[in-house]
């Protein structure tokens, strides 16, 4: 981190609160995949799933299935409504 970056983060830490909730390290275990895993999905699915449910329960947000290409794709016509208005 650059100079100015580290005195930026540090004048503006005054400013907010953070809160971090820090999580236990999961290795998977056979419990784990007799309960969540049907033998249809590939195993990092499945782990991945799963994980990503746990942190969205802890932190409050909601989960999405979207890529981050069409998350991409989104941006690109948002900003393309946006030169046409001009």
């Amino acid at each position: 981190m650059g100079f100015l970056n580290l005195t930026t983060v540090t004048v503006m830490s005054g400013f907010y609160t953070y809160q971090l909730q820090e999580m236990p390290v999961f290795e998977p275990n056979d419990y784990f995949w007799a309960h969540h895993w049907d033998g249809k999905e590939e195993k990092w699915k499945v782990y991945a799933r799963v994980m990503q449910q746990l942190i969205a329960k802890q932190s409050g947000l909601k989960t999405s299935d979207s890529w981050v290409t069409d998350k991409l794709k989104y941006k690109e016509l948002v900003r393309a409504k946006k030169d046409k208005s001009k």
